[in-house]
Formats: C-alpha cells, sequence, structure tokens
C-alpha cells in the first residue's frame, strides 16, 4: 500500500500540469509579429500602420515612438470597434 499513494501523487500533479499547458488560458501569449510603417506623432503618444506575417494591416497606438521600416513583436487590446490596437508591449525583434 505505501507504494501506491506516491505513485497516485505523482500522476496527479502530471495530469494537472499537462491540463494548465494545454489549457489556452494558462499559454502565455506570444505577440504579433510584423512590420511598423507611417509612423505619426500626437499629443500622447505614436500611432502607426502595422503589417503582420499574414499581410493584415492594422493601426496601432503606442506611448513609445517605433522605429520606421522595422519589424516588432507586438500585444496589445483592440479598442471597442476594432479599429485600433492599443500596444502594451512592443518589442523589437532582432
Amino acid at each position: 500500500m505505501k507504494g501506491k499513494y506516491p505513485l497516485l501523487c505523482i500522476s496527479v500533479v502530471f495530469i494537472i500540469s499537462i491540463a494548465m499547458i494545454t489549457n489556452p488560458e494558462y499559454e502565455e501569449e506570444k505577440g504579433i509579429i510584423g512590420l511598423v510603417f507611417d509612423i505619426h506623432k500626437t499629443e500622447k503618444g505614436f500611432t502607426f500602420s502595422f503589417e503582420d506575417t499574414n499581410g493584415s494591416n492594422m493601426r496601432c497606438f503606442s506611448y513609445n515612438e517605433p522605429l520606421n521600416n522595422e519589424i516588432y513583436i507586438i500585444k496589445g487590446n483592440f479598442s471597442s470597434d476594432g479599429n485600433m490596437l492599443f500596444i502594451k508591449e512592443m518589442k523589437l525583434l532582432e
């Protein structure tokens, strides 16, 4: 009987770990990779166009100025009407 309980505990931990890894709620958000262009300075930050690897264009807002014609990984939230992506995180892809 002593040998069954540790095996049972290890099995339960393994099953919970697999469930957390495969659940998208626990999966780390990777971000969107694409090209920054058409940058405009505003009173509160910068707006720019962003073309992702699928060829889709979107308009973005960031407090930090991106470099023109450079590739970034971005994360953010869309406006309620879906016309603007507000950048939470922006990293230059090297």
